[in-house]
């Protein structure tokens, strides 16, 4: 019985090791009407559930993150991008305000952008190509 509960034990640190070596490296550009997309936010979410993995976009460029690994686990992924410009001064009528966004809010969540990537073992680019109509 002690056998069977340390290979069992073995066997689940064995299948954790081997997860994070198991991360596929994506990049890509994000471009809105042509033109690069100076900053924002890629997030790519696993169709199967699990974690999701982000990248900053900087001069139209990103590379994903999962925490503090970079990559993604191979499957299918839907994907968002988030990017607003700076928030306009505090009035005492809005004391708070929210920063414009960037892009249209259709590409702010993954059920409606319409943006889907699958990450092979290999890793790979997604370009993603925004429209402001």
């Amino acid at each position: 019985m002690r056998l069977a509960c340390q290979m069992t034990t073995l066997l689940a640190l064995l299948s954790l090791a081997g997860c994070g070596g198991n991360l596929a490296s994506v990049s890509g550009t994000v471009t809105l009407d042509d033109k690069p997309l100076e900053t924002g936010t890629v997030t790519f979410r696993p169709v199967a559930g699990g974690p999701a993995g982000y990248g900053e976009i900087r001069s139209g460029s990103y590379r994903v993150k999962t925490g503090t690994d970079s990559g993604l686990a191979p499957g299918e992924y839907q994907v968002s991008v988030m990017a607003t410009g700076p928030a306009p001064p505090a009035t005492p009528q809005n004391p708070e305000p929210i920063p414009p966004s960037l892009i249209p809010d259709k590409y702010a969540s993954p059920q409606t952008s319409g943006l889907k990537f699958t990450v092979s073992p290999s890793g790979g680019t997604f370009n993603i190509e925004l429209k402001s109509q």
